[in-house]
């Protein structure tokens, strides 16, 4: 999707911030020192899988350009990371999910009801480290990213297996469940600065675009990684009946009996190794994943576009403008 040329890392944006980050790591695991041993062997396990803390990130580079209150958003990148750490530890649990990231999920390591307790437990610790900021803004931004969460959760369970899903509902379900976090991170940290209104709506859009194609690459990817590059079992989703857009784009463009096959595979879930092959090489065949990766660049166009007009010196435009690049260089 991109040239193997590119040069951005996401060290260019983790390098000014990177005291910050490392402050926010210190923070993420130091909060569970007086409470159960149990919670802080999950909290570290959990806090030390690997994430690259991209949300986090965007949420201290903003409010580091802004001439934003840097305490206070570091104290809102440990809200965030708790907030998508209990999202993550509950999603496996509904998913039966036994890896997350290359490693054992959390559930898989312990028992489920463990699992589902601690995420609850990293929840309320991150409205409670929220409220400590006595700002009303900023706890109106988290809850409603947390409630679009739990909704696109909700409309996804819904929708699985079911071969009607449209790729409007199927977007809505990603907008819902990871761009609204990323849109939620970059308005957190426009709030921690004297930012105007139009300033803090142009991020908030930014990183809602970006969430869009974060997440449209991570669909695509389980359609075409290794389980040992990707960290989880590749064709998941389908195993798992979540149809998204290269399943969706499949039934668009095939012929009647593959149409037929498809929909019978979809409603009777679990797969077997001969039709998983099947789906993917007909997904080959029908470029599937091309069309998803032209949907994937549009969102990140749009991530581009709202940039347009911020106050933003040109070293920092330019890096925020390579960013939706970097997530598109993923290869698949």
């Amino acid at each position: 999707m991109m040239s193997n040329e590119q040069k951005f890392t996401l060290e260019d944006l983790t390098g000014t911030i990177s005291r910050d980050l490392e402050k926010v790591e210190e923070g993420l695991l130091s909060e569970v020192d007086p409470v159960l041993s149990s919670i802080k062997f999950m909290n570290h396990y959990v806090h030390n899988s690997g994430g690259k803390r991209l949300r986090p990130t965007l949420l201290l580079y903003i409010a580091g350009i802004l001439e934003g209150d840097m305490e206070t958003a570091r104290q809102l990148a440990i809200v965030i990371e708790y907030i998508h750490a209990a999202t993550l530890v509950h999603d496996d649990v509904i998913d039966a999910s036994e890896m997350r990231r290359g490693r054992e999920s959390l559930n898989a390591l312990r028992r489920n009801k463990e699992a589902v307790l601690f995420g609850d437990w990293l929840h309320m610790t991150s409205f409670w480290k929220a409220l400590e900021l006595k700002d009303f803004r900023f706890l109106q931004t988290l809850i409603q990213a947390t409630r679009q969460m739990v909704e696109g959760e909700l409309l996804q369970m819904q929708m699985a297996s079911r071969p009607d899903v449209t790729s409007e509902i199927r977007e809505e379900i990603t907008f819902c469940k990871t761009a609204g976090l990323f849109g939620c991170c970059c308005r957190l940290g426009a709030l921690s600065s004297r930012a105007g209104v139009d300033t803090i709506d142009g991020f908030t859009r930014y990183g809602e675009a970006l969430g869009m194609s974060f997440q449209l690459v991570d669909d695509l990817l389980d359609y075409s990684s290794r389980s040992e590059d990707l960290g989880k079992p590749v064709l998941q989703d389908l195993e798992e009946g979540n149809i998204t857009l290269p399943i969706i784009y499949l039934i668009e463009e095939a012929d009647e009996p593959e149409r037929k096959y498809i929909k019978k595979v979809i409603k009777a879930g679990n797969p077997d190794r001969q039709a998983k092959e099947n789906i993917l090489e007909l997904i080959g065949k029908y470029g599937c994943l091309e069309r998803g990766a032209e949907k994937a660049r549009s969102y990140s166009a749009q991530a581009r576009a709202a940039l347009s007009g911020l106050p933003l010196a040109e070293k920092d435009r330019k890096l925020l403008e390579q960013l939706p690049d970097w997530i598109l260089s993923r290869s698949f």
